[in-house]
């Protein structure tokens, strides 16, 4: 497969960075192209090559995009006697001691690298160790230092949207539900009472209402918290004529295989519980529907990038986030200052302020009053009220200030205004502000 501008020049960083680092970290966002770039190094690396993965749809998808003879290591299978080997690491780690000796080593997915079947296997072999991720971070906070050495980071989702290998993402956030009670374990959070929030809620009606109104008949993914969730979801989506079905890691291998085929054909909507949202190839998705509230910025990047791949006719992915995760976590374009080292969070992660959500069409975005969507202008919120006061403050002459010192009452207040030009929230603010800090 002929490799794109960016992962020639990519590869060719990742072995500068081995000259001085023996366990090389490299970040592609999600449909960038990874598996083609780590399977090329593969190709020429010399000596013998170890790829770990941790589900077997990546193994496939590894052996696959190899373009030539590799062999796998799987539960109940011979170790094959091959340069290129793709394992799965579950199996890999039970095995170490009959193992060859590996020259290179590469990780998918390798935010998982801190892992302890992992570590038992990198440390093993004292080998150049390759890994790979969209998403360089960890619910939980910890960093992947012990993991790594350097960080290679490629081009960024903006850079591929604008270069035309992604489309460009469309978030709205029809509806929310309320996480302010749910608690936090092992860094996200708590799955009993997150699906407990979300029968309580309207969402599952709302869901089903808004995909109608932005990707009527369109491929889309619903990504949910349980499996039985996901499949009561579909049973919903079939309640209302939309040809619907679940899938999820514990399916059989032939049923999985018969759903995924009949994606976008017989099928339109797929609802996933932990299987599409990290590492499966899934072609032609159109819309992304977010119904797993998530404290993990790279659960939530995983999650839409999986709708962001182009296809035939698609000029952009609908996001349709009923969660809060783009206010939790930021648009999906942000960029992302990525680093080996961990980042204990304190608390839940809150909402950014900077991100909006217009009141009329539930589009998100990221700065200004009006919606680029619809054209609709929000009101200012108490901060920034607040913030434009002060800067008022700053330019307003000395006059003037003693003025607004005199203003005996509320009434005194909005004649200022009033003589000023202000709207007479101003005055309502200075006044407020009086009494809740009087001299």
């Amino acid at each position: 497969m002929k490799l794109r501008k960016y992962q020639e020049r990519d590869i060719q960083r990742i072995r500068e960075a081995f000259k001085t680092n023996k366990r090389v970290l490299y970040v592609l966002p999600t449909g960038g192209g990874k598996t083609v770039t780590f399977n090329h190094i593969a190709g020429i690396a010399p000596g013998r090559v170890l790829i770990l993965v941790h589900r077997k749809e990546l193994l496939n998808q590894a052996v696959e995009k190899f373009g030539g003879e590799c062999g796998t290591i799987e539960a109940g299978k011979p170790t094959p006697d091959a340069r290129v080997i793709v394992g799965m690491v579950q199996t890999v780690v039970n095995r170490i001691n009959a193992m060859f000796k590996p020259s290179l080593i590469i990780i998918d997915e390798a935010h998982h690298a801190n892992a302890t079947t992992y570590q038992r296997i990198t440390n093993a072999f004292p080998c150049f160790v390759l890994g790979v991720t969209a998403t360089p971070c960890r619910a939980d906070g910890s960093g992947l230092k012990e993991s790594f050495d350097t960080i290679v980071e490629g081009p960024t989702m903006s850079d591929l949207i604008n270069e035309g290998y992604l489309v460009k993402p469309r978030c709205f956030a029809p509806t929310t539900i309320d996480t302010k009670q749910i608690k936090i374990v092992r860094g996200d959070f708590d799955q009993r009472e997150t699906l407990e929030a979300v029968n309580r809620s309207s969402i599952t009606g709302d869901v089903v209402k808004h995909y109608k109104k932005f990707a009527n008949g369109r491929p889309a993914v619903v990504f949910c918290i349980s499996v039985q969730h996901a499949v009561n979801v579909a049973e919903v989506f079939r309640d209302s004529g939309i040809s619907s079905a679940a899938v999820y890691g514990d399916m059989s291998k032939t049923e999985r295989d018969e759903t995924m085929q009949k994606f976008g054909n017989e099928i339109a909507v797929l609802c996933s519980c932990n299987l599409i949202s990290e590492g499966v190839d899934v072609p032609g998705i159109y819309a992304a529907i977010l119904l797993r509230p998530t404290q993990s910025k790279g659960l939530f990047l995983q999650q839409v990038g999986r709708a962001l791949r182009p296809a035939p006719g698609k000029t952009e992915a609908i996001i349709l986030d009923h969660v809060g995760n783009c206010q939790r976590h930021g648009l999906p374009t942000d960029g992302h200052e990525w680093t080996l080292d961990a980042k204990k969070r304190r608390g839940r992660v809150e909402i950014i302020e900077s991100v909006h959500q217009c009141e009329e069409c539930f589009y998100i975005y990221e700065s200004g009053r009006t919606c680029p969507e619809c054209g609709h202008e929000r009101e200012p919120t108490p901060r920034e009220i607040e913030q434009r006061e002060g800067e008022l403050k700053e330019i307003e002459s000395t006059e003037n200030r003693k003025q607004q010192g005199r203003a005996r009452g509320l009434d005194e207040l909005i004649q200022i205004a009033k003589a000023r030009g202000y709207k007479t929230g101003w005055a309502y603010m200075v006044y407020n502000a009086r009494k809740k800090n009087p001299k």
